[in-house]
């Protein structure tokens, strides 16, 4: 429900891809509360989130908007996020 309702939000304010980012923004939450939780199981919700991030900031520099340093900042957040998870394992 709160990623229908995040969604239409971004949908109104004209986000180029609203599903995606709904799912990303609902999904980072949820991480947050698993790291305040110190629970090891954020570190899958994480690498979900920081390569659909990458993806999607991709998806944008391909298309001709001036995002390549977001692209180069979330693929880095992805490899850290892998890089934690196997360390932790």
């Amino acid at each position: 429900l709160n990623t229908i309702i995040t969604y239409f939000i971004l949908k109104y304010f004209g986000d180029i891809h609203p599903v995606m980012d709904a799912f990303i923004t609902i999904f980072s939450i949820f991480g947050q509360l698993l790291s305040v939780k110190r629970c090891f199981q954020q570190w899958h919700l994480w690498i979900f989130v920081n390569i659909l991030s990458f993806v999607m900031w991709l998806d944008l520099a391909l298309s001709g908007t001036p995002a390549i340093a977001m692209v180069f900042v979330w693929f880095i957040y992805s490899v850290t996020a892998i890089y934690f998870y196997f360390i932790r394992k």
